[in-house]
């Protein structure tokens, strides 16, 4: 969910070590380095951006920006990994409570400042692979690393990265669990609570709340709501929703670095919101039992549009079916006509369906699932 979010990321920050412990990173790092052989890389400059596009630097470190500025982190084929961030070095106390083991380094220049300290060390050598420094490091500061780094063989690595974090282990398939549980108890509480208003944003109001004292790190959520014959999907607006109306709720929280997402419609009953969307449960059960491992995203596309016009819904896909989701709020495969990404049993999966009911008017309904070889399994 890439939607509108503060310049800041204030939610809780905490690195549990009994939840995440540090054999799990060591572990990560392990697989890297499996894959750095077979390409023959002497280093791995990892690099990751504001709140959407650190997964890749948490996966090895867990250290995620606070501000929308970069992390880089060098992995060397042998040795301790280091951690460069844009800021002060007065944090570094505190991150250092947050961070696996790595060399905690704040910069002010990230080029200048990493480029010294990993010469220093004899490290720019040999062959580089590089992963997210091309597609999200700002264009000054990339072309001054590629000139820094013109002694060498630097080669894109993405995938090395990439394709690790396509499936999730037990403890970050259990983190993924727990993000789901605030949903879950959520969307229960949102239940027949009484708002002072009940306009959007006193409902997003309520949600952020509920999510912050759950511990989430980070939280987004989105309405969706009929005007006149049209149904779109945004942020909250100070409107009011009237009675007998139908609104959908779409949530995202994210837990000790990891996302899980949600949906449910409701319908104002005397003032109270009460789930719309029962009419539209089956359907959806059987439209996820296509999210199997084996199929590609295109397939599973296919087969629910199919499974949804089958049981009397018209299914409107311009908001997407979902996609992957971990370290970042949306991550490959992605459910879609064009994705030929095959499913694995250990994948995460966000899927949100959208439908147009004749009775029911337009109903949306989501959950974070879980691949397995045989049907998926909600987690929330």
């Amino acid at each position: 969910m890439e939607t509108m979010q503060g310049a800041l990321k204030n939610g809780r920050n905490v690195l549990d070590w009994i939840n995440m412990p540090q054999t799990e990173f060591d572990g990560h790092i392990i697989g890297i380095r499996e894959a750095m052989k077979k390409e023959t890389l002497d280093l791995l400059l990892i690099y990751g951006y504001a709140f959407d596009s650190y997964g890749d630097v948490a996966y090895v470190t867990n250290f995620i920006p606070r501000l929308p500025r970069g992390a880089l982190v060098a992995l060397p084929i042998k040795g301790q990994p280091a951690l460069f961030f844009d800021g002060s070095s007065r944090g570094i106390p505190s991150f250092k409570k947050t961070v696996s083991d790595a060399d905690v380094i704040a910069v002010s220049d990230m080029v200048k400042d990493s480029i010294k300290y990993l010469t220093d060390r004899n490290l720019l050598q040999g062959r580089i692979g590089m992963v997210g420094l091309r597609q999200l490091m700002p264009y000054a500061q990339f072309t001054t690393l590629k000139e820094a780094l013109s002694g060498c063989t630097v080669t894109e690595a993405k995938s090395i990265v990439a394709d690790r974090r396509l499936l999730k282990s037990t403890r970050e398939q259990d983190e993924i669990r727990r993000a789901s549980r605030i949903l879950h108890e959520i969307f229960e509480g949102v239940r027949g609570f009484s708002f002072p208003s009940l306009d959007e944003h006193s409902i997003q109001a309520f949600l952020y709340r509920e999510a912050r004292f759950s511990g989430a790190e980070d939280v987004r959520a989105l309405v969706g709501k009929a005007i006149g014959e049209d149904w779109y999907l945004g942020p909250a607006e100070k409107k009011t929703i009237d009675e007998g109306q139908t609104v959908s709720l779409y949530l995202a929280v994210e837990f000790e670095r990891y996302w899980a997402e949600a949906a449910r419609t409701f319908r104002v009953e005397n003032g109270l919101l009460v789930p719309a969307d029962q009419v539209f449960e089956e359907a959806f059960r059987e439209s996820a039992e296509a999210v199997k491992a084996g199929k590609t995203g295109s397939e599973v596309y296919g087969s629910i549009v199919q499974t949804l016009k089958t049981g009397g819904f018209e299914p409107l896909t311009a908001y997407g079916l979902g996609y992957g989701i971990g370290l970042s709020p949306e991550e490959p495969p992605r459910i879609a006509k064009e994705d030929s990404t095959r499913l694995i049993e250990g994948m995460t999966i966000a899927l949100h369906l959208i439908v147009k009911s004749k009775n029911a008017g337009v109903l949306m309904k989501g959950e974070t699932f879980l691949v397995t070889g045989a049907a998926p399994v909600a987690l929330t």
